[in-house]
């Protein structure tokens, strides 16, 4: 009898162990494993980040429950979003973060990832500005569930990659204050029907902007601004229905200012100034009803301005020898 007690409390015993082993987090990985790696490799491309938050991402660790700024699905246990570059304190987002590295391909293995931030604040009055460098991976392009990219505040040059073209989910798109440089590729915006804000400024793209922008049909922000994109305004921006905001100021567009934005009843800023505009301002245009703020300065515009409701500053219109009356003075013929 004594004997079958002790085997029974050593069964016992060796169902709670199993348990505690199968349902212990410290004994068991929820991480991907693929994932994991893909992690790890880009880690091993950044040479410094002052966040100190990849400290965190320790081969021994789980990544899903220890790593910072990584999360995972709680089922898959795949990664679904990274921010590495965030600060201790999401109070601080305005401390300046210091990275240098380069961003690896291996991400391109992360495919179940819906959010891929790798932007961070910066000081821009620094001589030699910090930031991942380097070409964007065209394996980023692989990462169809991605609803959120940004790469913004860093030095990352070259192109944008054509298989960004796969990125069917994108709601935001975030490449500015970067190197980059090229043409955005024609097909760019093919199937990009859930892009919500599309962010390239302060970079040095070149080329016109494609006429696959009309595929944008929910696009509320465009921000092309400070760049050196040429040739004339497309008219199929007015078929932008949602967009609330345009701005294309400092690039070489040419041409007139497209009568079609008039047709934008949610337009509330439209940035046009530092380009080569010829022509009158869209009487229509500037008496939109949502719309505060308008600049067209610094372009080569003529003629008078149409009378508007809108307390628009006569800054909004300077640099136009060709402009005249309210708020310029009157027009002398």
């Amino acid at each position: 009898m004594e004997t079958l007690k002790t085997h029974r409390l050593t069964l016992i015993s060796l169902i709670i162990l199993a348990d505690t082993i199968i349902f212990s987090p410290s004994l068991v990985e929820s991480c991907n494993a693929i994932d994991k790696v893909g992690l790890l490799e880009f880690k091993r491309g950044i040479e410094y980040d002052s966040s100190g938050q990849l400290r965190t991402w320790n081969p021994n660790t789980d990544c899903c429950t220890t790593w910072n700024n990584v999360n995972c699905d709680a089922t898959t246990g795949r990664v679904v979003k990274i921010t590495p570059f965030r600060p201790w304190n999401p109070m601080d987002v305005d401390i300046s973060i210091f990275v240098n590295g380069t961003i690896s391909p291996f991400l391109g293995n992360l495919t179940s990832l819906t959010e891929l931030d790798l932007g961070h604040f910066q000081q821009f009055y620094l001589d030699d500005p910090a930031g991942l460098r380097g070409p964007i991976p065209p394996q980023i392009g692989k990462l169809s569930q991605l609803t959120y990219l940004s790469l913004a505040h860093n030095v990352v040059s070259g192109s944008i990659p054509a298989s960004f073209a796969n990125l069917r989910r994108l709601k935001t798109l975030n490449l500015g204050y970067n190197s980059l440089s090229g043409s955005i590729p024609s097909n760019l915006f093919q199937s990009m029907e859930s892009l919500s804000q599309l962010y390239l400024y302060q970079n040095h793209f070149t080329g016109s902007i494609p006429s696959s922008i009309v595929n944008l049909i929910s696009l509320e922000r465009l921000g092309l601004n400070n760049n050196s994109f040429s040739g004339e305004i497309p008219t199929s921006l007015g078929k932008l229905k949602t967009i609330k905001s345009i701005n294309l100021s400092h690039n070489k567009f040419i041409g007139r200012i497209p009568d079609s934005i008039s047709e934008l009843s949610q337009l509330e800023a439209l940035n046009l100034d530092h380009n080569k505009l010829t022509g009158s301002i869209p009487i229509k245009v500037l008496n939109l009803n949502k719309l505060v703020v308008f600049y067209v300065s610094n372009n080569q515009l003529s003629g008078r301005i149409p009378p508007h409701s809108s307390a628009i500053p006569a800054s909004a219109f300077s640099g136009n020898q060709g402009l005249c009356d309210v708020p310029l003075p009157p027009c002398k013929h």
